[in-house]
C-alpha cells in the first residue's frame, strides 16, 4: 500500500504480523473446540491458548527455508511452545 494514500488502521491489517496473529487466533479456537470434543486434553488446549506466540522474523526465516508460509507459521508457533 502507498502510505500517503492509506490510513494507518487499514494499513495495519495488511501486515504479515496481523495476518499471522489472526492465524494463531484461529488455531487456538480450533484447539479449544477440539478440547471440548475430547480430542485434545484440556490442559494442552489451555497451555496453547496461554503460551503460543508468533515471531514474524522467525516466520520469514522459515519461509526462506521451506518456501511455504503455513509450514513456517507452524514452526514458529511450535518454537514458542518448546
Amino acid at each position: 500500500m502507498i502510505p500517503r494514500y492509506s490510513r494507518p488502521d487499514i494499513t495495519d491489517i495488511w501486515t504479515d504480523a496481523y495476518k499471522f496473529q489472526r492465524w494463531l487466533e484461529v488455531e487456538i479456537a480450533v484447539t479449544q473446540a477440539w478440547s471440548e470434543m475430547g480430542v485434545v486434553p484440556p490442559e494442552d488446549a489451555e497451555r496453547i491458548a496461554e503460551d503460543a506466540r508468533i515471531n514474524v522474523e522467525d516466520i520469514d526465516r522459515y519461509i526462506q527455508e521451506t518456501h511455504h508460509d503455513v509450514t513456517a507459521f507452524l514452526r514458529s508457533v511450535a518454537d514458542s511452545l518448546g
